[in-house]
């Protein structure tokens, strides 16, 4: 389903934003990306932690490869 036909985001007022580990568009709050599995939860420094995720972006990044 493309993201702008969620429930999310057509009634609940979610935002579309950039997944910071892939750069594909997700849903902010707590949105699971769908095309590398990061839940979006704020984080978009490379090496702050993410505490949805357990580890940094930059960490999961290098287990995905």
């Amino acid at each position: 389903m493309e993201i702008r036909e969620t429930k999310e985001y057509q009634e609940l007022g979610y935002a579309v934003v950039t997944c910071p580990v892939c750069g594909r568009e997700t849903l902010d709050s707590y949105w699971i990306c769908e095309h590398c599995g990061w839940e979006y939860d704020g984080t978009t420094e490379e090496t702050l932690f993410s505490a949805a995720n357990g580890t940094t972006i930059r960490e999961y990044r290098l287990r995905r490869q």
